[in-house]
């Protein structure tokens, strides 16, 4: 049974290249220069391809969750404190009013309530 990998656009153009590459159908020289890339970041990319095939071209975090991600407990606690409190509020004087009087720093572009 094969395993399906999700492929960005860009990376499936990659994978077409490198393929190209590997069956000697075009140069490395020529695959660097159509991919946009230098030759040296060509072999690196294809021996990590050969290696783990079309593994090895997607992101390596994609699909894990970010560094500064807010825990969902913290996240419903401050909805909390905003539906009772601060209904109607903009994003930046909410931050402020969290941070002042709740002690919990939050960047307002990151806030997004409803």
């Amino acid at each position: 049974m094969r395993e399906v990998i999700t492929m960005t656009l860009k990376a499936q153009k990659r994978a077409k290249i490198l393929e190209m590459v590997k069956n000697k159908k075009i140069k490395q020289k020529d695959a660097a220069i159509i991919l946009g890339i230098c030759r040296r970041q060509l072999i690196r990319i294809f021996k990590e391809y050969l290696s783990k095939g079309d593994e090895a071209l997607n992101h390596k975090l994609i699909g894990k969750p970010g560094n500064h991600r807010i825990s969902s407990d913290i996240k419903e606690k401050i909805m909390q404190i905003v539906r009772n409190n601060y209904k109607g509020f903009k994003p930046t004087f909410i931050a402020e009013k969290l941070y002042e009087e709740h002690h919990i720093k939050i960047e307002h572009q990151r806030f997004v309530y409803g």
